[in-house]
């Protein structure tokens, strides 16, 4: 079962209920508000292993670094999590935006395109828009743009930081070649994430 069939199940936009939407949306923030602390609590153990790490032996090192990656792909697994719920809860607030235009939408061929798709389709197509703000004739020409252009593929595949990467960051400090702060935020998700981005 995909979570978006846990969320909506197997219902069709058309007999889909504001309320049971709102609630969902709910539900979403409440779970992306208790991934958010995990992150950070993992963060924080990165942090606190790190500087152990620092002063150890050349073979305890590498235990930590071990650990340290360890608890990367953990974050790392925690924020694709976040990201996809962050992603629904946008769908979910679309898809009550359009519920609200249902009657002007019955009389507009949208409503047969939206009505035919599978929740699946309709949350990853709903995702990757923003209808927050824009009147009943901006929203039918985004959705109907966003449908007729279809859905890019993006890439999951991220390449994994190595345990060397880690090793070097630590031993950078040890000889005093680079601050403790330096190395840690080498090493940090968030730093990944800025890579990513630029």
């Amino acid at each position: 079962m995909t979570i978006v069939d846990s969320l909506l199940g197997r219902t069709t936009f058309d007999s889909m209920k504001i309320k049971d939407l709102e609630l969902e949306n709910i539900r979403l923030k409440t779970r992306t508000n208790t991934l958010i602390k995990k992150i950070k609590t993992l963060e924080r153990e990165k942090s606190k292993l790190f500087n152990t790490a620092v002063g150890s032996s050349p073979l305890m090192i590498k235990v930590h670094a071990h650990e340290i990656k360890r608890l990367s792909l953990e974050v790392e697994q925690q924020y694709n999590f976040f990201m996809r719920y962050t992603k629904m809860s946008v769908a979910i607030t679309n898809l009550i935006l359009l519920k609200k235009y249902e009657k002007e939408l019955k009389q507009s061929n949208l409503w047969t395109k939206l009505s035919h798709m599978d929740s699946e389709s309709l949350i990853e197509t709903m995702g990757k828009i923003n209808l927050v703000g824009k009147n009943f004739e901006g929203i039918v020409d985004l959705v109907n743009d966003t449908l007729e252009s279809g859905l890019d593929d993006y890439k999951t595949d991220e390449e994994d930081d190595s345990v060397q990467q880690i090793v070097d960051a630590i031993t950078s400090v040890q000889k005093g070649v680079l601050p403790i702060e330096e190395a840690q935020k080498a090493i940090s998700f968030d730093q990944k994430l800025e890579e990513k981005e630029a």
